[in-house]
């Protein structure tokens, strides 16, 4: 992920109150890693590659590497289809 991609997660984040500590650790630094895209499973119990998805964003604590998704939609930065 770009250096701008990145300050524009961080905005978004700190524009929503995404601020808060670190639930396993109480850590206050994150690191916003990179971008993945979570499937939905419209039948759970079958193993489904393709179809529906999340794109989000991870942001990972600095000390304990606690692992957290962000909606790229809630965001207002999905990038254009």
């Amino acid at each position: 992920m770009d250096q701008d991609r990145q300050r524009q997660v961080i905005e978004a984040l700190l524009t929503r109150g995404a601020n808060q500590p670190c639930p396993r650790c109480g850590n206050q630094n994150f690191e916003v890693v990179g971008e993945a895209f979570v499937p939905l499973n419209e039948n759970p119990g079958q193993i489904v590659i393709g179809g529906p998805g999340v794109p989000v964003f991870l942001v990972a604590c600095a000390r304990c590497g606690f692992l957290a998704q962000h909606a790229q939609a809630s965001l207002g930065l999905m990038r254009p289809r």
